[in-house]
């Protein structure tokens, strides 16, 4: 390697961890947020693999990470709980894959037990937009959808899986989350 190169590499090595100091979780309001998969209930006859795959956890990743910017320190699918932190300051949200939803769900949240059934054939974009509406019900522990003429991530049905001004508005009054925090990523 020359000297050029061996340069170019230590100020790329330093400009990195400089960047990875800019927002740090620790300016998240909390709670820290972890999710965990499990597999398919009610999969009579076996008609769709019971795991999540590799595309599915990204999905799953994008759709839960929307609501960081609301200041929810919401961490990768898998992430091992950190043991130091205040276990009241911990959410834990376990996603199911589910085939035997009632008709016309993709989804569904249990707040008390911190459980989300998400129907087994939602996949792409499709997904993540379901698990971000699950996870805003998880979040905001609210059963209200965002009303007729509004367009948002707590739209039922929506499609959408990046938090609007309609959201935002929305997770200020039932939640009181009202500060954002655009750079949490």
């Amino acid at each position: 390697m020359s000297k050029k190169t061996l340069i170019l590499f230590v100020l790329l090595i330093l400009a990195l961890s400089l960047l990875s100091g800019c927002v740090t979780t620790d300016a998240l309001p909390g709670p820290t947020v972890y999710l965990q998969l499990g597999e398919a209930f009610n999969l009579k006859p076996l008609a769709m693999a019971t795991t999540w795959t590799t595309a599915d956890i990204r999905m799953i990743n994008a759709g839960a990470q929307t609501w960081r910017k609301l200041g929810f320190n919401v961490r990768w699918v898998g992430e091992a709980i950190d043991g130091s932190l205040d276990p009241a300051d911990v959410m834990v949200v376990t996603i199911f894959r589910d085939a035997a939803l009632p008709p016309g769900f993709a989804g569904l949240t249990d707040q008390k037990t911190r459980t989300t059934f998400i129907l087994g054939s939602r996949k792409d974009f499709d997904l993540a937009a379901v698990v971000a509406h699950e996870m805003g019900h998880q979040l905001l522990m609210t059963s209200e959808h965002l009303p007729d003429g509004t367009r948002g991530v707590m739209r039922p049905g929506t499609s959408y899986w990046n938090l609007t001004p309609d959201d935002m508005a929305f997770a200020c009054r039932v939640a009181n989350r009202c500060e954002e925090y655009p750079d949490a990523f």
